[in-house]
């Protein structure tokens, strides 16, 4: 009987442990779509600010939103510091962009978190 309850007790660890892992990888592939979702709001706010009209009089359908992505082009336009600027927001809208501009997949968010581990 000892043997025996000890083979359950390894089961029920091995069956916990997989439960744990199975459902950390469904909470990781949720974070990365969430961060995707996130990456291609900010590049189309980037792009639609780049190309809108208003100039912040809350004309614009997307508001703030649109008067926010125009300062931060504006910044990485003149931002001096490139890749090394101490704005999270400038490098990763920098990679963003570049990354929109280089790529030719039809899979670029993958492409871009290829990218991302690398670095």
């Amino acid at each position: 009987t000892h043997r025996g309850r000890s083979t359950t007790m390894t089961t029920t660890k091995l069956s916990r442990n997989s439960n744990h892992s199975s459902s950390f990888l469904v909470e990781s592939m949720q974070q990365q779509q969430q961060q995707q979702q996130e990456q291609q709001e900010q590049l189309l706010c980037l792009l639609h600010a780049n190309r809108c009209m208003y100039k912040g009089n809350g004309a614009c359908a997307l508001g703030n939103k649109c008067t926010q992505s125009k300062l931060l082009l504006q910044h990485i336009t003149q931002c001096k510091h490139k890749r090394k600027c101490k704005n999270v927001e400038c490098k990763t809208a920098r990679r963003l962009l570049i990354h929109f501009a280089r790529c030719s997949s039809t899979n670029a968010t993958t492409d871009q978190q290829q990218q991302q581990q690398q670095q």
